[in-house]
């Protein structure tokens, strides 16, 4: 349909897009075999934005592919628009099997940036300014947030998973106040030393998961369940615990009992 509008309307930038768009998405990332096939593409969305260089679609799908190419320098740095992003590792990495940490968008300035149903593996956020980030319904494998600035970004998740959905994930140090992880499940993950207060962790699952020394002062934990999560020397003020599930060993500060919180054991 689209190689018929690009035929009669060739000036009709609609055909050119929605060819482009077809031909990407039926490409499987990480293949070297498909690697000419991801270069053409990239040619079709380029010749769309010197026609027409505030096409968002366009942008998008440029930035897709070039972060598959392992030419993430050539991506404009005002790009905001990461969703969808399946980021495990390049072409390049995968013929090779070198697997190295993506550090394209640490210590970069990303605020409201579009993470939104992305798989991210083994990335570098750290130090990066990612207030308001969107990160809804993506997957985390591996992930470095160090002193990240990520106060009211969102990580909360539509529907519940079996499987974690945050893992191997290091936040220690980071500003999150007033995030969002709502119905997020978090595995091996470390916030310590972050600024969690006001967060929201309603319904979430947390296993495994490091908060020692943070700032958790008026916290959502509302229906949260809680397993082998260290709280030593976290700041616990205002805390909501209304239905949280506390299971296995969990640590807390020597000061603090689960029950003054109004925390039941796990039955």
């Amino acid at each position: 349909m689209f190689r018929e509008l690009r035929w009669y309307y060739p000036k009709d930038i609609a055909g050119s897009l929605g060819h482009a768009d077809v031909h990407f998405f039926r490409l499987e990332p990480y293949n070297k075999k498909q690697q000419s096939q991801y270069e053409q593409v990239l040619a079709e969305y380029n010749a769309i934005l010197r026609r027409a260089p505030n096409n968002l679609r366009a942008r998008h799908g440029q930035t897709l592919v070039l972060f598959y190419l392992g030419r993430e320098s050539e991506i404009d740095k005002k790009v905001r628009d990461f969703s969808g992003l399946k980021c495990n590792f390049t072409i390049g990495e995968y013929e090779i099997g070198e697997y190295k940490p993506n550090n394209f968008f640490a210590n970069r300035q990303l605020t409201g940036a579009n993470f939104k149903n992305a798989r991210l593996y083994n990335i570098d956020f750290s130090k990066a300014d990612l207030r308001k980030a969107d990160f809804s319904d993506a997957y985390f494998s591996n992930c470095n947030f160090t002193s990240a600035n990520l106060n009211l970004a969102k990580f909360s998740q539509i529907q519940q998973h079996e499987t974690p959905t945050i893992n191997d994930v290091n936040f220690s140090k980071a500003q999150l106040q007033h995030a969002n992880f709502s119905q997020a499940q978090l595995s091996r993950v470390d916030f310590s030393r972050s600024d969690l207060s006001n967060a929201n962790f309603s319904s979430a699952h947390l296993n495994d998961t490091k908060l020692s020394f943070s700032n958790l002062s008026n916290i959502d934990f509302t229906r949260t369940h809680l397993s082998n999560v260290n709280f030593d020397k976290a700041h616990l003020t205002g805390v909501r615990v209304t239905k949280v599930q506390l299971c296995n060993e969990n640590i807390w500060s020597q000061q603090i009992e689960p029950r003054s919180l109004g925390i039941p054991s796990c039955k």
